[in-house]
């Protein structure tokens, strides 16, 4: 189990003894957001700061730091072959990144508004970002921006 607490810190948690195994310490902003990617390897956090780290299960070392928004990250999760993550940010984007190298591989933009949750649609065909108010969007496969779509019927905030 991971958990993530406003002390800029995550602590992944043996469930067996209920003991913390990692504390895995940040920025010093407060953590939106702290997963598991789908092989239990790596731990993503996301902070209130703008930034991303991407952590070791195995021993909490912090392996990259995901940065490059200008504004919150709300939400941060893995595709589901652990080969890319995605953030959502009060900066109207959303960022794909490599887990490997912790490239930004692509810059989401187009919403006009904060970006309040982004997730992969499996196999990653699709990444589908939620943002505030109406502005939601489905990003086609390769995620090229010309191949967004708007996603209609929300007439308030639409969140996770």
């Amino acid at each position: 189990v991971v958990t993530a607490f406003s002390a800029s810190a995550a602590m992944i948690w043996s469930v067996p003894s209920g003991r913390c195994i990692h504390k895995l310490e940040g920025e010093g902003h407060y953590i939106t957001s702290a997963v598991f990617s789908p092989d239990g390897a790596m731990v993503l956090t996301a902070y209130f700061g703008g930034m991303a780290r991407l952590w070791s299960a195995d021993d909490g070392q912090c392996l990259r730091m995901l940065e490059g928004h200008d504004g919150p990250i709300n939400s941060a999760v893995f595709s589901p072959d652990g080969t890319l993550a995605v953030t959502a940010s009060g900066d109207d984007t959303a960022k794909v990144w490599n887990t490997d190298s912790g490239e930004c591989v692509h810059t989401l933009d187009g919403h006009g508004a904060w970006v309040s949750s982004a997730v992969f649609s499996p196999p990653i065909s699709s990444a589908y970002v939620l943002g505030s108010r109406s502005s939601q969007r489905r990003w086609l496969p390769r995620f090229a921006p010309a191949a967004s779509s708007a996603i209609q019927g929300h007439d308030s905030l639409a969140g996770r």
